[in-house]
């Protein structure tokens, strides 16, 4: 969801009183999780897509390592506009459709 309700400063960063952005949490929280899979070797690839009032397809059928990339490099992801869950559903069905024999994560 990169609406604009993820510029909203009501996320409690780690090990600290501060207050961050949605938008910044999830970016941390996707930073780590590709981190943790790098590391244990994850045999799995990896699709992202956000959506505002349309989606967009960050990376598809992915390694661990590439996601992690991409997402440390993804600077343009900006919250705006409003949340249109429909058009990141119907991005997401044509991810994993396309995926074939991957395992879709």
């Amino acid at each position: 969801d990169t609406s604009g309700s993820m510029r909203t400063v009501d996320v409690k960063s780690d090990g600290s009183d501060t207050y961050i952005q949605r938008m910044t949490a999830v970016q941390q929280t996707l930073s780590s999780f590709f981190d943790t899979q790098v590391k244990a070797n994850s045999p799995h690839v990896f699709s992202m897509l956000t959506f505002s009032e349309q989606s967009n397809v960050r990376f598809q059928t992915q390694t661990a390592k590439a996601a992690l990339q991409k997402i440390q490099q993804a600077k343009t992801m900006t919250a705006s506009r409003g949340t249109h869950f429909v058009a990141g559903m119907v991005a997401a069905k044509r991810i994993l459709t396309t995926a074939g024999h991957a395992t879709p994560n």
